[in-house]
């Protein structure tokens, strides 16, 4: 959602990943859902993250929803709309190709699916493939892609991860990227 408030609004947010992992019903750390992030982000304005810290991602614990940090923000989704379309594969990762593409400074939330092992964990460079097209256990923010296809993904993890917090991953449905619905929101200044 940063990235849709930058690209919308021209404007800097920093939303608490930490309340959406505690406090969206989605099962948090066990497989959230983009979906109830979302809903949950039209009601309440997501705090900053310095307002309430990310903590799982060096935990891998939920957490209880403290509701003394929640609604904080200045921003709220109004709408959501599904970025992929097509029956295969091939079709809904070309389309979230095309709108990745249609829109400059476009973001995309996704799902994808990261393997047991240290190989994601510990990605820190290059074209990542070595992963299989199970079901999405993951969600990250599609920001690009380069000639060759290949997706640029931001991760929640922070800059320590990865290229400064970024992936390349290897064009196609790799890690079942175009699985599930990609979703483009739409974000307004609630404050």
């Amino acid at each position: 959602m940063r990235f849709a408030v930058a690209s919308q609004l021209n404007l800097k947010a920093n939303f608490s990943i930490q309340e959406l992992v505690s406090c969206a019903p989605a099962y948090g750390c066990d497989g959230g859902s983009l979906t109830a992030s979302f809903n949950y982000a039209k009601t309440y304005a997501v705090s900053n993250d310095s307002n309430y810290p990310y903590a799982s991602a060096d935990t891998g614990i939920t957490g209880s929803c403290n509701t003394n940090l929640t609604n904080k923000g200045s921003f709220k989704v109004s709408g959501i709309t599904i970025a992929s379309s097509g029956t295969t594969m091939e079709q809904k990762c070309n389309s979230m190709l095309s709108r990745l593409q249609s829109i400059n400074g476009s973001v995309l939330s996704i799902s994808l699916y990261v393997p047991d092992g240290n190989d994601f964990y510990f990605y820190s460079s290059g074209i990542f493939n070595a992963c299989y097209n199970l079901s999405p256990n993951h969600a990250m923010t599609l920001i690009g892609n380069d000639e060759s296809g290949n997706w640029l993904l931001i991760n929640s993890w922070g800059v320590g991860w990865g290229t400064a917090g970024l992936m390349w991953l290897q064009a196609g449905n790799t890690c079942n990227i175009c699985a599930r619905n990609a979703y483009f929101p739409t974000m307004y200044k609630a404050n």
